[in-house]
């Protein structure tokens, strides 16, 4: 399957707020993805501590209360389509976007 977006930037933007959004849905609002940051930044720079993949799924997991594994196996690692992409061409209803990339 071809990859649903190729670009490496917009696809990890992309991610972080699918993620945000995901974390703020199954918390009811009462976590988002500032909240892993935090997390993170507490358990590993502060704490001293290695910082690995494995570590930022287990700040997920922990932060959110439940297993984002799949979700980050799927949308972060995997080539599935962003569910974010028909969002936006719901929204957009065809009209062509285009976005820069780059500084």
């Amino acid at each position: 399957m071809k990859d649903s977006c190729p670009d490496a930037e917009l696809k990890v933007q992309l991610f972080g707020y699918m993620l945000d959004e995901e974390i703020r849905r199954v918390t009811n609002g009462r976590k988002s993805f500032y909240d892993v940051i935090a997390y993170i930044y507490k358990t590993y720079a502060l704490g001293g501590r290695r910082f690995s993949t494995a570590s930022f799924v287990e700040a997920v997991n922990t932060v959110a209360g439940v297993g984002f594994t799949d979700f980050i196996r799927r949308y972060l690692y995997g080539v599935e389509k962003y569910p974010v992409v028909d969002k936006l061409e719901r929204e957009f209803k065809g009209e062509t976007v285009t976005v820069k990339m780059g500084r």
